[in-house]
Formats: C-alpha cells, sequence, structure tokens
C-alpha cells in the first residue's frame, strides 16, 4: 500500500510530462529549457533557454515543477557554445561536471560563478576557450583532465591563459588551489587564499605576471612546485606558519621580489624555489629548515 503511494505522485508526472513535446525539452521553468534526468531521482538537466541565452544567466540547483522540487545536476552538452550575448554564468553546486567547449566563444562572457560546495566540479577541455573572462568567483573544488609529466599540462586548465581576468575570490569551502587553476593569468593583480585551504597545487599561479599581492593564510601546508613561478610583479612574500614545504621553483624568476618571511615550520625549501629573484638583498632562514634543494636561491642577493 505504501509503495502505491509513493508510485502515483510520480506516474502523474510522467503523464504530465509525456504531453509535452518531448522532442525539444520536457519542461520550462523561468525561460530555461529542462529535461528530466531521473523520475525516481527527481533530477534534471538544462538543454535551452528561450530566444537561447544573453545577459547574466543564473542555473538553479533547484526546479520547482508538477508539484515536485527537481535537483538540476547537467547541462546539455555544448549547450552556451558561441552563446554571443552571453554576459555571466552562474553554476549550482548540484552540477558536478561541465563537458568540453560548453563555454567556448562566448565573446561577451565577463563573469563566472561556481557556487559554494562540498563536491568537486570536473571540466571538460576548452571549456572557456576565447571567452573574456574579468571576473571569477570559485566557490568549491574543481578538476580537470591533466598529465603533470607534460611540462604543458597547465593548458589544460578551464582558465588558464585568460588574459582579461582581473577579479579572483576564492570560497570558503575551497580547500585546495588545483594545479595550474589560473596560470598565466596575467591580467591578475592580487589574490586573496582563504583560511579553509590546505595545499597551493604545482603551477596554481604560475606566469601570473602582473601579481602583485598574495596573501597567503595560516591553513596553508604545501605550496607546489612551480606554483608563483614567473610572478614576477611580487614583491614580498610572507609564507605562514603553518608551511612545511616548499615545492621545487615555488618562486622560480619572481625578479621584483625584495622581501621574503619564511614560517618556522618550513623543513624543506625544494631546489630552484627561490631561483632567479634577482631583487633579494635579504633573506633568514628558520632553524626548521633540514634540507634545501639544489639552487635554491641561485642568482639572488
Amino acid at each position: 500500500m505504501m509503495k502505491t503511494k509513493i508510485l502515483k505522485p510520480l506516474l502523474a508526472m510522467a503523464c504530465l510530462l509525456s504531453s509535452i513535446n518531448a522532442s525539444a525539452y520536457d519542461f520550462k521553468v523561468d525561460g530555461i529549457y529542462y529535461d528530466v534526468v531521473s523520475l525516481s531521482e527527481l533530477t534534471c538537466k538544462v538543454v535551452g533557454g528561450y530566444n537561447g541565452f544573453s545577459g547574466d544567466v543564473v542555473i538553479p540547483a533547484h526546479v520547482n515543477y508538477a508539484n515536485k522540487t527537481l535537483t538540476v545536476v547537467g547541462i546539455a552538452d555544448k549547450l552556451f557554445y558561441s552563446r554571443s550575448e552571453l554576459t555571466g554564468i552562474t553554476i549550482p553546486n548540484t552540477i558536478t561536471s561541465i563537458s568540453n567547449f560548453m563555454f567556448e566563444r562566448c565573446e561577451k562572457l565577463e563573469r563566472v560563478k561556481i557556487d559554494d560546495g562540498d563536491s568537486v566540479l570536473e571540466f571538460g577541455d576548452d571549456v572557456f576557450f576565447l571567452c573574456p573572462i574579468k571576473s571569477l568567483y570559485i566557490g568549491r573544488n574543481f578538476s580537470y583532465r591533466c598529465n603533470p609529466s607534460d611540462p604543458y599540462y597547465y593548458k589544460d586548465s578551464p582558465f588558464y591563459g585568460i588574459k582579461t581576468l582581473k577579479e579572483v575570490t576564492i570560497g570558503n569551502s575551497v580547500s585546495e588551489i588545483s594545479d595550474a587553476a589560473l596560470a598565466y593569468c596575467s591580467g591578475l593583480t592580487s589574490i586573496v587564499i582563504p583560511n579553509s585551504v590546505i595545499k597551493i597545487g604545482s603551477s596554481a599561479f604560475r606566469g601570473c605576471s602582473g601579481l602583485t599581492s598574495v596573501t597567503i593564510p595560516n591553513s596553508v601546508t604545501e605550496i607546489g612546485r612551480s606554483a608563483f613561478d614567473g610572478c614576477r610583479g611580487l614583491t614580498s612574500i610572507t609564507i605562514p606558519n603553518s608551511v612545511t614545504e616548499i615545492g621545487s621553483g615555488a618562486f622560480y624568476d619572481c625578479s621584483g621580489l625584495t622581501s621574503i618571511t619564511i614560517g618556522n615550520s618550513v623543513t624543506k625549501i625544494g631546489s630552484s624555489a627561490f631561483d632567479g629573484c634577482r631583487g633579494l638583498t635579504n633573506i633568514t632562514i628558520p632553524n626548521s629548515v633540514t634540507e634545501i634543494g639544489w639552487m635554491a636561491f641561485c642568482d639572488c642577493i
């Protein structure tokens, strides 16, 4: 008897959906078209928008339809590809993957927001290729296809080389700055890393030559290989007491650095960590350091 009571609303919803033109979409809410992914799990995905997509589009985490609340779990492949009037996009925390080329060639896309959440958002290839993004909010950890053994793997990062990017805010749900997360975003001038972050990944800010200010919180324990390689605009850096390891080449060629404070929990300074920091005039290495890599301070002081 209980089973029948549960099935009835689902069957009613299925009947209602079947009356809509299934070749286009299952239902529409606030100008966005959806297909049902699973009736039993009450999930759906975005498959279109009224008269295309323009302006700032917010994809909701949940939508109400046929007296039911459905969770939005996906976006149809390449749905936003080359949408010339799209200026902003908000991705909810219920979506866990973005397919290849999703926003490629959106020539007016300036604002991207990834809502806070615990799940990891997986990006496909060239998701934001040729998008003039100026403002980015990262509210959760993200990943992408990469091969760290390939010296050019960072080019697969969704935000690689976006020179128009001026403002990045990292939310308090982020625990790790992904490898090459913002590599070669030369327009960035400052970044504040929240105290939820434990690790700054390899090449995370590599080639961000315009970066002049970085705040590293006491929560960070590891600064990855080449994390700030080529950030020539940095003049000073404070590595907090929480950090135990500074990766190889972490501050390589940061030629503008004149001051470095190394926390007293650091035990290892990787090879070439500060190689090429020609502006350094003074540095104090704490007693906690037990290993200094080859050429760690080459061409300094």
